[in-house]
């Protein structure tokens, strides 16, 4: 018996996804907080400590290591824990993301509008940046959709409630080693209020639902136990509480600032999410409501899942558009439904006129850029100019692209059927992912540091396989790029007792001062800014050698500082 074949939408966007997010992965710097997580992994597998997360040896009590582990399995797989490896989970799960949506959406819109949600959330401007970086956004956005859209399919469809109660919550435990609290606190808030909605006290109030919470906590269990056993108590209430950064969004409520953030923040969201969130304003328009009413159930859910996880962000001072990562699969589910029922509706004999207004936007706004662009490549520029492009023959072949596309488009918007449609949705998301993946990564790459360079300068030709030693924690970027050990040693405040083993120290400055208050005497060799190029950001390590008047002349020569400072 011959085994069905998966839809070939499901294929085509699985490959179109898997380009753009391997496409030039490992092109630029690490990033971020990227390090902060890859170092974790570094230090799990040189110690074999897979359980507690450490930083220069210390425990690391900042976030469960799920992300970390990733990372690790996907090294395995590569052969090192390059720049590759660390981003590879983040690009699989916005991959299993983009499927996740088109199975769950193809529950109860057409083939095409499955289609449409897959393509929206990988071509999210947001996404496109936080789906191929190692940081836990993408992984956590995966698992937090994966608990909320499986527990909810599990109840439209009368699975077993053991069952599903069991798969969210199972689910929901995996966000939580992922990133925290933030994951189950939105499963747990998103199911209780659809409930409450719905009146379904039976279902809220019942033994399955007990069930379920046992499965959470056997999954998360699994870590958190032999973690607080070798950890403590102290570290285990550090992973959770996020005390510190709580106390810190939360001080500043109800001030100016707040006010203004409260204003501003929808429309930042808006603005990074575009074009495709022009399609949210459908729901205000006349008439919209009555085309749901066949498909309500879902909507519902989806409005719930965004009433829950929006305000999280909204109502906190401090909080930006990425941090609405969680959220984004629903908004996409919502965006795909708004398409849907514009041009893929049946029972409509043609489509909204908004849509082909969007898609001749789209045209209009691809054959701009894409002359720019293309003059740009065919023609000198400036040098101001060309340090924001690419080079010269990947620019013009691009704005050609764009032009290319926006023909496409420009005929897509004077089609009739579903094809031409979904020939203008791939049109615009190429146009998106291409320029990110062309233009967008060549000016991450040139505004990116070259810190790199500069700690294998400063190990090969200062330190000479000297023994290194930081006062204090260092910043992560730079521990990962060190790779070797750097004990961390308390900061001397009186005259060292005897001979130490260490000749060369290091420590965080957020100046770049060339003295500290030291009780010896002792030279600056290098700072190292590891904050993006340009060296002005905050966090610089200083690199110091302690002076010994045994074996040292009246004038000690200076070592030369790392390139590049």
């Amino acid at each position: 018996m011959l085994k069905p074949k998966p839809p070939w939408e499901a294929v085509f966007l699985a490959a179109i996804v898997a380009a753009i997010y391997v496409a030039r992965l490992d092109a630029v710097p690490f990033r971020g907080e990227e390090t902060r997580w890859a170092r974790v992994a570094w230090e799990m597998r040189e110690t074999g400590d897979y359980v507690v997360p450490r930083q220069q040896g210390e425990v690391f009590p900042d976030r469960p290591p799920l992300n970390s582990w990733c990372m690790l399995l996907a090294a395995a797989v590569v052969g090192d824990l390059d720049r590759t490896a660390a981003r590879l989970p983040a690009a699989l799960a916005t991959l299993l993301t983009s499927l996740l949506l088109y199975a769950y959406c193809r529950q109860f819109l057409t083939r095409w509008g499955a289609l449409a949600a897959g393509l929206v959330y990988a071509t999210f401007p947001q996404v496109l940046q936080l789906g191929r970086f190692a940081e836990s956004d993408a992984l956590f956005a995966l698992l937090v959709t994966a608990s909320l859209l499986v527990w909810h399919t599990g109840y439209t469809r009368a699975w077993p409630r053991g069952g599903m109660w069991v798969a969210g919550y199972a689910l929901a435990a995996l966000a939580g080693l992922a990133k925290g609290p933030q994951g189950p606190v939105y499963f747990v808030a998103t199911a209780t209020l659809y409930l409450a909605l719905r009146r379904d006290w039976r279902c809220l109030f019942s033994v399955s639902h007990l069930v379920g919470l046992v499965a959470f906590a056997v999954v998360l269990g699994a870590w958190q136990v032999p973690f607080s056993l070798r950890a403590g108590s102290e570290a285990t209430r550090a992973v959770w509480s996020e005390e510190g950064t709580l106390g810190h969004r939360v001080t500043g409520m109800f001030g100016p600032a707040w006010w203004r953030h409260l204003a501003s923040y929808p429309v930042e969201v808006l603005v990074y999410l575009l074009p495709w969130s022009a399609f949210l304003f459908w729901y205000f328009r006349p008439g919209s409501r009555r085309s749901l009413a066949a498909i309500w159930p879902q909507v519902g859910f989806l409005l719930v899942c965004s009433a829950v996880a929006f305000p999280s962000c909204w109502l906190v001072t401090d909080a930006r558009p990425r941090h609405v990562a969680s959220l984004l699969p629903c908004l996409a589910c919502l965006i795909a439904v708004a398409i849907d029922r514009s041009c893929f509706d049946p029972s409509r004999p043609q489509w909204d006129r908004g849509f082909r207004a969007f898609l001749a936007a789209m045209a209009g706004t691809a054959v701009l850029l894409g002359t720019a662009l293309l003059i740009a490549g065919l023609c000198p520029i400036g040098p101001q100019v060309a340090a924001f492009l690419p080079p010269s023959c990947a620019t013009a072949a691009w704005g050609a692209g764009m032009i290319g596309l926006a023909a496409v488009c420009v005929g897509a918007s004077r089609g009739w059927r579903p094809i031409h449609a979904a020939a203008g949705l791939v049109a615009v998301a190429a146009m998106l992912a291409g320029s990110f993946v062309v233009v967008g990564i060549d000016h991450l790459v040139r505004i990116s540091d070259d810190l790199p360079s500069q700690v294998e300068h400063l190990k090969a030709d200062v330190l000479r396989g000297e023994r290194l030693v930081s006062f204090g924690p260092l910043f992560h970027k730079f521990t990962f790029y060190y790779q070797d050990p750097i004990e961390i040693v308390p900061w001397p405040k009186r005259r060292l007792a005897g001979e130490p083993t260490w000749r060369y120290f290091c420590f965080m400055t957020h100046h770049e001062r060339t003295h500290e208050e030291l009780p010896f005497a002792w030279q600056r060799v290098a700072v190292l800014h590891c904050d993006r190029a340009g060296g002005r950001g905050v966090n610089h390590v200083c690199v110091g050698r302690r002076i010994v008047p045994s074996s040292t002349p009246k004038t000690a020569p200076r070592h030369e500082p790392a390139r590049g400072l």
